[in-house]
Parts: C-alpha cells; sequence; structure tokens
C-alpha cells in the first residue's frame, strides 16, 4: 500500500470502554483489506496524546504493515490536555472531564479493555498492547490487571520514570509541591497554580505520578528493586529505549537491566536503540522492525 504519513487511509472506529463511555480510534490494515490478517496492534498514547497525534507511530505504521499486522490507534480517556467523555444511562447522557489534566489512572485499563474487545469482535487472535511513554503504564497496568488473558504480548515504547523524572525536574520543590497538591485536592481544585508544565494537572492527577501511593506512580520506579505490579506480568513483554532517552535519571541500560531482573515474563526482551530519544525520531523503521522480528518469533 502506499502510505503517505499525512494521508492514511483507515477506519474511524467508536468503541465503548468496559464501564460504558463512548470512545475513538483509527483502524489501519495492510495491503489485503479483505483478508484479515489476524494480528493488530494497540497504539496507545502518553500525556497530552491522542489517536491522530505522534508522526512516529505512523512511520512505525508502515513497517506493521508491510509484515502482516494491522494497527490500531486509540484514545484513552485522557486524551489531550483536557476532553470530555461520555456514555448513556437508562436513555440519559453524562459527560466527564478527562484528558491529561483530569483523567484518573486507575479507569485507563478499561479504556484499553473496550478496544481490546473491540477487536476480538473484529476478527483478530492474535493482539499486542502498544504503549508509548505514559501508554506504557497504562499498557502494563492493563496486563497487570486482567492477567493478560486477552492480548498476546505487550511493546513498551520508552517506560520512563515518571515518579523519580519529576522529582528531579522539580528539585526543591518537589516535596512542597506534594503537599500543596494534598491540601488542593480536598478542596477538588482544578488545577495547580504552578509553572513548569504541571499546572496543566489537577491537584488529584500530579498526586497519580507523583505520589508512591498511587499505582501509576510505582509502575516504572526504577528506584524499587520489586516493581510489584510489574513483576506480575506474564505475558511476552518487549521494552525498548532510545539511549538519547530525555527523561532519564540514568542510563536507559540501567532501566533495560531492572526490568530483565523483576520479570516474570518468560519471553522479555530488553532493547536500546543507539542514538533515539524519546520518541524515537529519526529511528522509527529500524525500532519497528527490531518489535517486528520479535513479534514474529512469539
Amino acid at each position: 500500500m502506499s502510505f503517505d504519513i499525512n494521508h492514511i487511509p483507515g477506519e474511524l472506529i467508536a468503541f465503548k470502554t468496559s464501564d460504558g463511555y463512548e470512545l475513538h480510534g483509527f483502524l489501519i490494515k495492510g495491503k489485503n483489506k479483505k483478508k484479515k490478517s489476524g494480528k493488530v496492534l494497540i497504539s496507545i498514547h502518553g500525556m497530552t496524546g491522542n489517536f491522530y497525534s505522534w508522526p512516529g507511530s505512523r512511520l512505525m505504521a508502515k513497517i506493521f504493515l508491510q509484515n502482516g499486522y494491522d494497527f490500531f490507534k486509540i484514545n484513552t480517556r485522557g486524551h489531550d490536555v483536557v476532553s470530555k467523555y461520555y456514555r448513556n444511562i437508562k436513555g440519559k447522557s453524562e459527560s466527564y472531564l478527562g484528558g491529561t489534566a483530569y483523567e484518573k489512572f486507575e479507569d485507563s485499563w478499561k479504556d484499553i479493555a473496550g478496544a481490546v474487545s473491540e477487536m476480538k469482535e473484529k476478527g483478530y487472535k492474535k493482539i499486542i498492547l502498544f504503549g508509548h511513554s505514559t501508554g506504557c503504564q497504562k499498557a502494563a497496568y492493563y496486563a497487570y490487571k486482567t492477567n493478560s488473558k486477552d492480548i498476546s504480548a505487550v511493546v513498551l515504547m520508552a517506560p520512563a520514570d515518571g515518579f523519580n523524572t519529576n522529582k528531579k525536574e522539580l528539585g526543591r520543590k518537589f516535596y512542597p509541591t506534594l503537599r500543596l497538591a494534598r491540601r488542593l485536592a480536598q478542596r477538588n481544585q482544578k488545577l495547580i497554580p504552578l509553572e513548569d508544565g504541571f499546572n496543566s494537572m489537577s491537584p488529584k492527577r500530579f498526586l497519580s505520578i507523583a505520589d508512591l501511593k498511587s499505582v501509576e506512580a510505582r509502575l516504572f520506579n526504577y528506584e524499587d528493586n520489586k516493581m510489584k505490579e510489574f513483576s506480575k506480568i506474564k505475558v511476552p513483554i518487549c521494552a525498548v529505549f532510545g539511549s538519547n532517552e530525555e527523561y532519564k535519571t540514568k542510563p536507559v541500560r540501567i532501566y533495560l537491566k531492572q526490568l530483565a531482573k523483576v520479570t516474570r515474563s518468560k519471553k522479555f526482551v530488553a532493547v536500546e536503540i543507539k542514538g533515539a530519544d524519546h520518541a524515537f525520531k529519526n529511528h522509527e523503521a529500524e525500532t519497528a522492525k527490531v518489535v517486528v522480528k520479535w513479534l514474529d518469533k512469539l
């Protein structure tokens, strides 16, 4: 198929989360659109992301399509900075604020469950979660929460340590900000009055990444020798970092060694892409080929 990343033929899909909200995604199929490949990657965005951004995933999609894997890019209820999502209860429409600013991370697995269910209904037998950035936390949390029953593998693209990265960025402001967020969360204040990008988060959302009581903060806390939630995932896992990862607090090879140490997956692989950054810019094809080679061996 011809592939122009700005004009990609595909199918816009509305799907229901497991708790009844409507979300959207874009399914890209390979050359033979009439014959199902049977294999699909569900692409899960990171903070402020959505199914129509991150050009890198579109470039990677080309490689996956050429190798028999369809590609389903989805929105979670945390898409963009602020968004709304809806459901109908007994004929009445309910709407809630979402987006990175307001989403509740613990609900994210329900979004992925809806996407997985949609792909199963479409006849896919091999479903792979493909998370990027904070999408890695969401993919891993789904695998942990559901015991990985409906998926064949998880691909983690730049599963950075959100807790320690934010701790490093805020420096001496970290603990005062944590205390402030706890006070503001009790008052249900909408946003944190801070600079450095954190003012795009509600206090509760900030606590989700900055308080180790939260599973989101714990999932890829590489200072934790046990990584309790991640270590319980048994499905095949491919963890990929670029050597020039911007959001690292230590060399990525140490991150990858830590994941290899704690994992219970018998089919775990750790990959470092030399010269790649967090978005794998200019290394998309190389990275996707590494993932395809691993998937084909499963």
